[in-house]
């Protein structure tokens, strides 16, 4: 059985048939790493199918990813906490497609579907799998604008945030082993999220955007930077724009602030009590502004150790963003061609478990407690040893290597260079090697059946 037929076991289209096409196009499209329904079809008959796929009434994106969040909360229970790491992505599509009901970027300008997502991640960066997702699009509204601040929050798109808290809690509730922490950057930096946590008991961490009011008749930011220095943590950054690679350190702060509603939601409303982590780089490089979060969460803070967690917990909400990523560029979600709106989020929602899957491979070679165990574990037989005998030219070993060994040679399959400074070979590479892996896997099995 593949891979793609376990993750879809849970399918239910209400038709055998349809059951079969999602996973046969599940494979295909990881297979070929395209977004282009033909060249993921064998001829004229296969592409057809897939159309008449994507715009049959009982096919659902919905049920694709319940099928897949279902195989998701299984794969939470063998740890301890789990984060439910939520952001959104604007997916653009160009032209003029009428009856896909695009709508526009922040700008106005674009023509596209915002996906709001959340992700399953490990404090150790490992992507679990995709728990729920959210298409919606801005309304093209001219004349007069209406005050944001005088509507509910059901209203608006921040409310987003607060349906993602009550699904993590409900995630949480049917686990009895693990505890899932809400995670989620500035955006979600929204009161009646923290309100409806501290009703539900649901933990979660959120970096500061506003500087609010607190119960002690000070703001915020001065409270936090002025809290108890806990110590040090150190962490490798990356290059990326604007930041050059380097070894940050950031001193820590914590203190305990209740903080009080927005005078938009009147005077009666309950005070939220909040843990604040200020995490500052103390030696910034000359010309670069510091690394510096106001982290906010509801679990407590004592001591230098449950800061740094906090601290690394919040690093890995940058996993969603790999993700997104990995969606536009190795998957090319982007370059979909489909008319219709439902057909469009149908084909999306498959190529978000394709582009899962490749992620959930690059993270499970770095995540320590998992990078040493045989890697038949996550591959199928034919995809290690395939890439066994790419890499190596030779016979595969009759025991299945470590998966930080197979997944290096993978990623030298997709152009990675695997020297000492290179590191693990990040998603797009994995992409490429898997193209080629399963070119390879197709030539053989081709060229067999002719003997």
């Amino acid at each position: 059985m593949s891979w793609a037929s376990n993750e879809l076991t849970g399918i239910d289209f209400k038709d055998v048939r349809l059951n079969r096409r999602a996973v046969k196009l599940v494979e295909g499209f990881s297979e070929n790493m395209s977004a282009c329904i033909p060249q993921n079809c064998s001829g004229m008959n296969e592409t057809q199918a897939a159309y008449r796929f994507f715009k049959n009434s009982k096919v659902s994106g919905g049920e694709l990813l319940r099928a897949h969040s279902q195989a998701t909360v299984e794969r939470l229970r063998a740890h301890e906490v789990v984060l439910a790491v939520e952001d959104t992505s604007f997916l653009s599509y160009g032209g003029k497609r009428t009856k896909c009901e695009l709508g526009p970027h922040t700008s106005g300008q674009e023509n596209g579907i915002s996906l709001h997502a959340c992700l399953a991640v490990t404090p150790e960066g490992l992507n679990l799998g995709v728990l729920r997702t959210h298409f919606w699009t801005k309304p093209r509204k001219s004349g007069k604008k209406i005050d944001h601040k005088l509507r509910p929050i059901e209203e608006k798109e921040s409310y987003r945030w607060l349906q993602g808290i009550e699904h993590a809690e409900g995630v949480s509730g049917q686990i009895d082993t693990t505890r899932v922490v809400y995670v989620a950057d500035r955006e979600c930096d929204v009161y009646e999220v923290f309100k409806r946590a501290q009703e539900l008991g649901a933990p979660w961490l959120v970096r500061a955007a506003y500087d609010r009011n607190t119960s002690e008749g000070e703001k915020l930011f001065k409270l936090a930077k002025a809290g108890d220095e806990l110590g040090q943590v150190s962490w490798h950054m990356k290059a990326r724009p604007g930041r050059t690679e380097r070894e940050v350190i950031q001193t820590i702060r914590s203190c305990k602030i209740e903080l009080k509603a927005p005078r938009r939601l009147g005077s009666d409303q309950p005070l939220v009590e909040v843990y604040a982590v200020y995490a500052t780089e103390t030696n910034p490089p000359e010309g670069e502004a510091p690394v510096s979060w106001l982290l906010l969460t509801n679990i407590e803070v004592s001591n230098l150790e449950e800061a740094i967690e906090k601290v690394q917990w919040y690093r890995c909400r940058w996993q969603i963003e790999v993700f997104f990523k990995t969606l536009k560029s190795g998957c090319g979600v982007e370059k979909l061609q489909l008319q219709s709106r439902t057909g469009l989020e149908n084909a999306i929602s498959l190529l978000i478990i394709v582009g899962w899957r490749i992620q959930y491979l690059t993270t499970l070679a770095r995540a320590q407690s998992l990078s040493s165990q045989p890697c038949a574990q996550w591959l199928d037989r034919k995809e290690w040893q395939g890439i066994w005998v790419l890499q190596q030219r030779s016979k595969p070993p009759k025991n299945p290597p470590p998966m930080n060994e197979i997944v290096k040679m993978l990623g030298k399959l997709g152009g990675h260079l695997g020297r000492k400074h290179d590191g693990f070979p990040g998603a797009l590479t994995i992409g490429r090697g898997l193209s080629k892996l399963y070119q390879f896997i197709e030539n053989s099995e081709l060229i067999h059946s002719l003997k």
